[in-house]
């Protein structure tokens, strides 16, 4: 099975034959997960619903999909990128990306959020960085965010401090 059948298939099937294709598909799943494709983001969609779990080899290809451009990648990387218990070298890579785009307004709402929650998690990681943090969440940012983006994050941030 290549790429574009695998894709084409998630659209058509519901939760129960997913979870039938993942099974079958188990190996090529990772791989179409991070294949230069436009539609990607799909198969790594089902990575993260499912919550298989992404092998650590494909930390840094992770990382390479923060850069891509493509929205749709940039979020389901960094979901994917929440669920693995990344080593502490990653951390700093993973502060860097996340405040790259949480700060860039051309980003869409759902991808500044999961870099948010990033950001927000590492902070109750690494208290020394609350200062930095609430510098990043300043009102100009919050308010460019959707409605329910922007009261789900005020709430969390509002726990942390």
């Amino acid at each position: 099975m290549d790429i574009n059948d695998f894709i084409a298939g998630i659209k058509l099937i519901n939760e129960e034959n997913q979870l039938k294709l993942i099974a079958k598909n188990k190996d090529n799943l990772q791989n179409f997960s991070f294949a230069k494709h436009k539609d990607s983001w799909k198969a790594l969609w089902l990575l993260n619903k499912y919550q298989v779990t992404v092998v650590k080899v494909y930390i840094a290809q992770l990382f390479d999909l923060l850069i891509s451009g493509n929205q749709s990648i940039i979020r389901e990387s960094l979901k994917a990128l929440r669920q693995i218990e990344l080593q502490e070298k990653w951390h700093s890579k993973l502060l860097d990306a996340a405040i790259k785009i949480w700060n860039n307004a051309n980003n869409i709402s759902s991808c500044r959020y999961y870099a948010g929650l990033i950001l927000l998690e590492l902070t109750e990681q690494y208290p020394e960085l609350k200062q930095e943090v609430n510098f990043l969440f300043h009102d100009e940012i919050i308010n460019s965010l959707s409605p329910g983006i922007k009261k789900s994050i005020l709430k969390k941030l509002n726990a942390l401090n």
